[in-house]
């Protein structure tokens, strides 16, 4: 039995809300980088940190079901279910920030990428 990432989530409400629903579905649930991106959320999203979701590989296909089912990943305004990942209207200053967080080596903010709903562009 092996684990994989099911998902990555940037704030423990949101990896606690998934993970007691698929525990409640009887499906087996380990966070990792829960403590490391509390401490530090200035860095979700680089190098792989960000609050991951482990389940077994026996329960992926069911997890996905269940995720997929879930009302967090709906559009509030049109209610659609099919979203794009981009960097959202403020894209100019994320990418300026990231560029200037070359030069001085330090992450100048978390620039997280949003989902964009294909239906309204209604970011989320």
């Amino acid at each position: 039995m092996g684990l994989v990432k099911l998902i990555t989530c940037n704030s423990s409400i949101d990896a606690q809300i998934i993970k007691s629903k698929l525990e409640s579905e009887n499906v087996k649930v380990f966070l990792i980088n829960e403590n490391f991106t509390n401490l530090l959320p200035m860095y979700n999203n680089m190098l792989g940190a960000g609050i991951q979701i482990m389940v077994s590989n026996l329960d992926l296909r069911k997890s996905i079901e269940i995720l997929s089912q879930m009302d967090q990943f709906t559009c509030p305004i049109c209610g659609g279910k099919e979203f794009k990942i981009g960097l959202g209207k403020n894209r100019t200053n994320k990418v300026i920030a990231a560029i200037l967080s070359l030069f001085v080596a330090v992450p100048l903010g978390n620039i997280q990428s949003e989902r964009i709903c294909v239906n309204c562009n209604n970011e989320s």
